[in-house]
């Protein structure tokens, strides 16, 4: 089977570590060819074994252009998302987008309106729900032990 072709735009911190995990091998059948960044120091974040095998851009629309992906993923500041997202639908491509999908409601309607037009998978990484303590509050919440609930408050903290 032919590996699926990973593209990054933004590289930032969420950038490198989808970057990190794709040329780990942790991705059995994914393989890193490309990253986008408007900013070209952010390559020399990529780990120098792999600077020959990945290309870099540093337009979004050049990289999509390119055919050297097969699937985004798209960690660029919040106001980009549904351009870029779009466009990379639009052309064909399935789409891991980095929370907060838009910054309005409007936005992320309209990703989800080309999404059902193309066909093409649009995903969220929502990944803390799917945190043992995200599942045991939701079960609480669902089952009435805690009884009604009226307000929330919440804090996410890397490494604990």
């Amino acid at each position: 089977m032919d590996k699926v072709r990973f593209g990054i735009v933004g590289f930032g911190n969420m950038g490198t570590g989808h970057a990190k995990n794709l040329l780990s091998g942790k991705i059995e059948n994914g393989i890193l060819t490309a990253i986008c960044d408007i900013n070209p120091k952010k390559f020399e974040l990529l780990d120098e074994n792999y600077r020959d095998q990945v290309k870099t851009f540093t337009d979004a629309k050049e990289m999509f252009l390119s055919g050297e992906v097969d699937v985004a993923i798209i960690t660029t500041p919040d106001n980009c998302h549904m351009e870029q997202a779009c466009a990379f639908l639009r052309d064909g491509k399935p789409v891991l987008l980095e929370k907060p999908m838009a910054l309005t409601a409007e936005e992320c309607e309209e990703m989800l309106r080309v999404q059902k037009e193309t066909g093409v998978m649009l995903m969220v990484g929502q990944v803390a729900r799917y945190s043992p303590s995200k599942i045991k509050m939701k079960e609480l919440v669902e089952s009435g032990a805690i009884g009604e609930l009226t307000f929330i408050e919440g804090e996410y903290a890397h490494d604990y």
